[in-house]
């Protein structure tokens, strides 16, 4: 966990590592978990030369996982984690509204829909149904606007 004090406030940030990683003793396991903090907010820094070997090659894996994760966790891997933390949170918190504000809305559709997801359902019993789609089909509608009625 790191901290922060900043204007009479403490904030605090969780790593908690991806992928998941044991070491067999306590004191390897703090190495690995401080490698793990180290390249979360300094990965940007070619630190990795300055570790002892095994850390080096734990930094190696964590690279490939930061190169190959989505482009939606690169605020994991800011420089600086406390805004990181914090653009996170107003993302959520607007994502939160926003599906609360479509909620209360009812029919509201978002834009970039389709047009036939607009059109409203209708249901019917199967007789009407087919009554309503022989009527169509006997019923066209050329170009010029004129209605031609086929018996």
């Amino acid at each position: 966990m790191l901290y922060r004090d900043h204007k009479s406030e403490r904030e605090s940030v969780r790593f908690v590592p991806h992928p998941p990683l044991s070491r067999p003793t306590a004191i390897e396991a703090k190495h690995w978990g401080a490698t793990y903090a180290l390249h979360r907010f300094s990965n940007n820094l070619q630190l990795h030369r300055l570790l002892p070997p095994g850390s080096r090659e734990y930094w190696a894996e964590l690279e490939v996982v930061r190169k190959a994760a989505p482009e939606h966790q690169g605020w994991m891997y800011d420089p600086d984690p406390f805004s990181a933390k914090k653009a996170v949170e107003l993302r959520q918190e607007a994502a939160k509204r926003k599906k609360e504000k479509a909620e209360q809305g009812g029919n509201t559709l978002p834009s970039g829909s389709r047009e036939l997801d607009q059109v409203p359902e209708i249901r019917m019993a199967t007789s009407l149904r087919d009554y309503v789609e022989k009527v169509i089909k006997e019923v066209i509608i050329d170009s010029s606007g004129f209605v031609l009625i086929s018996h």
